[in-house]
């Protein structure tokens, strides 16, 4: 390992607790860092324990953070991110680990394996929002890549049915075969359809579809990309980074007290931002309780 920048400093909470350890990775940004601060307030709210911070750099010393955790006697690490996540695999510690995934990962994580609260969000609460805006909306349609999404589609397959509606998931493996899938869905589809972009896609793709959904009047809508919104697509569901925080400090609390892995949840802690310019084209007059944020 390169020489590490590995900032620790400890929060107190109003109750003695036992410690609890929340490593994350360092960012020169300062929204992202903020993210982290609210989350971490989140964990505190709920725990009332006393919280030490590890700010990873890209390149850390991984024996020097075992030996702060040693140290500070921490009875449980919470891992924020990918970057932790790895820093928790290679270290051979011997209390249990909560991971949550606040980034949207290029993977799913294993649900059997681990414990957390995955980047992805419950499919149930997603497509209900998606009928409070549109309850005319009869298909659901998706691209993904069955290698590492498989079980949020399945997920997703599922929760329809108790909602009412159809789940028509295009598998494709890269950006290259899922272009032209798109092309061919936003050639085909009307205002009882809608697409749901699960994660990122090329701008141009983007662009097209946007350009569609307003002549053929369909709508998009995203999760976790606010960035999506502001551009056009009718409504995102992003985390709320407070109440996530309160989740994985239940979680924590929990796995202290019964020390088994439970799976990986789906994120439920959610907000809704939405596009009045979208709305207002598709004739939906929004109440204020469905959103958090107007575009």
């Amino acid at each position: 390992m390169l020489p590490a920048c590995l900032m620790v400093s400890s929060i107190w909470g109003h109750a003695a607790g036992e410690p609890l350890g929340v490593v994350y990775p360092e960012s020169e940004s300062r929204d992202l860092e903020k993210v982290f601060d609210t989350i971490i307030d989140g964990i505190e709210e709920e725990t009332r324990s006393r919280i030490d911070k590890y700010s990873l750099e890209e390149s850390f010393d991984l024996a020097k953070l075992k030996s702060d955790i040693t140290g500070n006697e921490n009875s449980i690490i919470i891992a924020l991110g990918p970057r932790s996540r790895e820093a928790m695999r290679k270290m051979d510690l011997d209390i249990p680990v909560v991971l949550g995934e606040i980034f949207h990962a290029s993977i799913e994580l294993d649900k059997n394996e681990i414990t957390g609260i995955s980047p992805f969000p419950d499919t149930t609460i997603l497509l209900k929002k998606l009928t409070t805006f549109a309850p005319y909306v009869r298909k659901v349609l998706v691209v993904y890549n069955p290698d590492k999404h498989q079980s949020l589609i399945n997920d997703a397959l599922e929760s329809a049915k108790q909602i009412g509606l159809t789940v028509d998931a295009r598998p494709a493996r890269d950006i290259l075969s899922s272009a032209p899938i798109y092309q061919e869905l936003a050639d085909t589809m009307d205002a009882s359809n809608a697409i749901w972009l699960h994660s990122n896609i090329e701008d141009s793709i983007f662009e097209d579809l946007l350009r569609k959904a307003w002549d053929r009047r369909f709508i998009v809508f995203s999760n976790n990309n606010m960035g999506y919104v502001k551009r056009g697509a009718l409504f995102s569901m992003v985390p709320d980074d407070f109440q996530m925080g309160r989740e994985l400090g239940k979680l924590a609390v929990q796995v202290q007290a019964n020390p088994v892995r439970t799976g990986v949840a789906r994120l439920k802690s959610l907000n809704t931002a939405v596009n009045k310019k979208a709305a207002d084209h598709l004739d939906i007059d929004l109440d204020r309780d469905w959103y958090d944020w107007l575009f």
